[in-house]
């Protein structure tokens, strides 16, 4: 939408330079300016649907020792996923600056699809294969972006020995849990 008004206020600009010669005098053509400014002001007005930002982050990136440990936030997303919390975990990466598998840029390197579909099957080992060759130490795990499914998620997660439970904590999303890949 921002970039039709700017086309649309080129092209007013250029109907007044070719309309300013043939209007009588300096001020009908000033009328006619400030009438075509204030017609692209009222339809190119923004739009914004602001929502509010926490200040703070989950209190269970805390819980990682390492500020060099890399983090996957989960659950990833994958194909037509109607939520993207990409954003929210870069954003909450501003506080805690832990290296991030996942995050937003407008860039996805091409292993990133295929890693949000395997990740459907997460804890499975060729999912947790997956993490490591990539370098993840950790994931943390999010109630509030899983839903109905994080309590089976959870309890698959707890089953496997090659997960450590490290520590939970409430945030306003819901629960959050970190666990360590072991070797």
């Amino acid at each position: 939408r921002a970039v039709a008004g700017l086309y649309l206020a080129l092209l007013a600009g250029l109907a007044i330079a070719a309309l300013a010669p043939r209007l009588p005098g300096a001020w009908t053509s000033t009328v006619a300016l400030v009438l075509i400014a204030g017609a692209l002001l009222i339809e190119v007005r923004p739009d914004l649907e602001l929502q509010p930002l926490w200040d703070h982050p989950p209190g269970i990136y805390q819980l990682i020792p390492d500020r060099r440990a890399v983090v996957a936030d989960l659950p990833l997303p994958w194909g037509n996923d109607p939520f993207w919390h990409d954003p929210v975990y870069m954003y909450f990466s501003t506080f805690h600056w832990h290296p991030l598998i996942n995050g937003s840029s407008g860039f996805a390197p091409p292993w990133y699809e295929p890693l949000g579909a395997l990740s459907r099957d997460f804890p499975s080992n060729e999912t947790l294969d997956a993490y490591r060759r990539l370098g993840t130490e950790y994931f943390v795990l999010h109630e509030g972006y899983y839903g109905r499914t994080f309590a089976r998620v959870v309890s698959a997660t707890e089953a496997r020995p090659r997960l450590q439970f490290v520590g939970s904590s409430s945030w306003e999303e819901g629960e959050c849990r970190v666990y360590r890949l072991l070797k």
